[in-house]
């Protein structure tokens, strides 16, 4: 079974307002001008029927369930999200199959803009990853790897308010593959969690000391 549904929401404007977002690490070597963090994320499900137990079983987390992918913004929303597709896929196929590097590319266009993510996706030019382990000889590159984990984070912490503001997405009876409208279920959850990001801000646009757009301007069409 191929689970190829996706959905992306995109914060309005945000090319043109990006430098309001920007998050300058000062660094060994390089200054980047980081606009976004992202990671992959496994939603369990209940173990399903119809033969799908191998295709969504994830080995490492050793659950069944959905794999999604999205970027975080520093002030708080989610800017991106895509999936679900089946679990037992790793983020570097989902940033391949969802096509968001070719689309950073056209949106951020002469600027040098790029987000940051972790080993488990490719390094390119609009993508930057931490140093290996095996790969850390100098102590710039230790340098570098805590400066990136530090904000990193961040879209994790968007992940978890997500599930912490809809705790049904975390209870498996109710996330039954074929059963339940689990694409609709998260990416409304996504929304509403956005909204409420732009009313009252979290833990990230805390963190990173930056206002998200008002309700109004996020909900624009």
């Amino acid at each position: 079974m191929k689970w190829q549904l996706q959905s992306r929401i995109f914060y309005v404007g945000f090319v043109d307002q990006s430098a309001d977002l920007i998050v300058c690490l000062e660094i060994p070597l390089a200054t980047l001008s980081c606009v976004g963090f992202i990671d992959g994320t496994l939603n369990p499900t209940a173990r399903p029927g119809q033969g799908l137990q191998e295709v969504v079983y994830n080995g490492k987390d050793r659950v069944h369930g959905l794999k999604w992918l999205a970027v975080a913004l520093p002030d708080g929303l989610i800017l991106y999200l895509f999936g679900p597709i089946e679990g037992r896929h790793h983020d570097s196929y989902l940033l391949a199959l969802s096509g968001l590097l070719a689309l950073l590319e056209q949106r951020f266009g002469a600027h040098p803009y790029c987000i940051f993510g972790d080993v488990a996706f490719p390094l390119s030019a609009r993508l930057i990853t931490p140093w290996r382990d095996s790969d850390i000889q100098y102590l710039h590159q230790q340098h570098f790897n805590r400066a990136h984990k530090a904000v990193r984070v961040a879209v994790e912490w968007s992940f978890r308010q997500i599930k912490a503001r809809w705790p049904q997405l975390k209870r498996k009876d109710t996330q039954q593959i074929l059963r339940s409208p689990l694409r609709p279920l998260y990416v409304v959850a996504t929304l509403l969690s956005n909204a409420h990001t732009c009313l009252y801000g979290n833990q990230t646009s805390g963190y990173f000391n930056l206002k998200p757009v008002t309700l109004d301007q996020y909900f624009i069409v």
